[in-house]
């Protein structure tokens, strides 16, 4: 049974006649967004008493019965189950297809899949498409419309004010994968510091490679010495990139190393939004080997930092290898 875009909010509401949802498209970061828009609805409906299952291939190879196990399993200390597969993550989908194919008339718990593309022909898809119970949703790339849209939205949710002028040039500047364009849209509150996004902010935040020289560094804090860390500032100050856009992105970093400390997160996986894979290795060494203490202290000191580099900018590049320096201090 097929979902149209503009009924999913209703639908996400309401999910009585259905067992199972499938999720995917071209545009793999929508896919995520309407993924995560469908389990924060069934929390608030639910009061939060949802229990939650993501399977793995891990999961799969201890035990092979494992979805039929969960799908009929009653929950004790909670309201409803529902079980979420990314499908991406799996090699052979003919299990899934296997299960949906022979349940009986006994509902199961629901079962949430989200996938990139997959083709028409898919035995996952056709099925999907033929049974009634059985719900899905495609996620298409944005057009200049509904980017345009996107990017005026997502500005509001962030606290951003941009004109309709300067939408429509990031919009030019951007693709059509909504993932890639929040993280654009993400870096541009860096250059913006909060407030209103300029002509200059997007020429000069959108389409360049800074945010992965940035990246390079926060990924190396509290992990990595500081003469390393510090080889990569100076290339980035000498690479024309401000001093600001350096601490603010430090900054970011620790808050968000903070949260997960705060919330008992231990996956890098688990990080909403997601990451990008290639920093998934530093990003688990910090979330494993940095302590809460650490990260408080490392956050106080550079909030004096940012504002001993503005009292005194020409030495920024200075103040920001001895704030290293002291962080690996710290850790040790």
């Amino acid at each position: 049974m097929r979902i149209k875009e503009w009924e999913y909010s209703n639908f996400a509401k309401d999910i009585k006649d259905v067992c199972s949802l499938l999720i995917y498209g071209p545009d793999r970061g929508l896919v995520k967004d309407n993924s995560d828009f469908f389990l924060e609805e069934q929390k608030k409906s639910l009061q939060n008493s949802l229990e939650i299952f993501k399977l793995t291939p891990e999961d799969f190879a201890k035990s092979e019965s494992i979805l039929f196990e969960l799908a009929f399993q009653k929950p004790i200390f909670y309201k409803k189950t529902l079980i979420h597969i990314n499908l991406d993550l799996m090699k052979n989908l003919k299990i899934i297809v296997d299960f949906l194919e022979n349940i009986d008339e006994k509902k199961p718990n629901f079962l949430l899949l989200e996938s990139s593309n997959l083709k028409s022909d898919s035995p996952i898809v056709k099925l999907f498409k033929k049974t009634n119970n059985l719900a899905y949703l495609t996620c298409y790339n944005d057009n200049s419309k509904s980017l345009f849209n996107f990017i005026k939205s997502y500005c509001e949710e962030l606290g951003l004010t941009i004109s309709n002028d300067n939408i429509q040039l990031l919009s030019n500047k951007l693709g059509n994968d909504r993932l890639v364009t929040k993280r654009e849209i993400e870096k541009l509150v860096l250059h913006a510091d909060n407030s209103s996004i300029t002509y200059e902010n997007i020429l000069i935040g959108v389409g360049d490679n800074t945010s992965i020289k940035l990246d390079l560094i926060t990924d190396c804090l509290l992990i990595k010495s500081s003469s390393y860390i510090n080889k990569i500032i100076d290339k980035v100050l000498e690479d024309g990139i401000n001093y600001l856009l350096v601490i603010r992105s430090i900054t970011k970093h620790l808050q968000l190393l903070l949260k997960l400390q705060l919330l008992s997160i231990k996956n890098v996986k688990e990080i909403l939004p997601p990451v990008h894979f290639s920093r998934h290795q530093n990003i688990q060494l910090q979330i494993s080997e940095i302590g809460l203490k650490s990260i408080k202290t490392a956050i106080f000191n550079i909030n004096k930092l940012e504002m001993a580099c503005k009292k005194q900018p020409a030495l920024a590049g200075i103040l920001i290898k001895y704030f290293v320096i002291k962080l690996c201090s710290i850790k040790s």
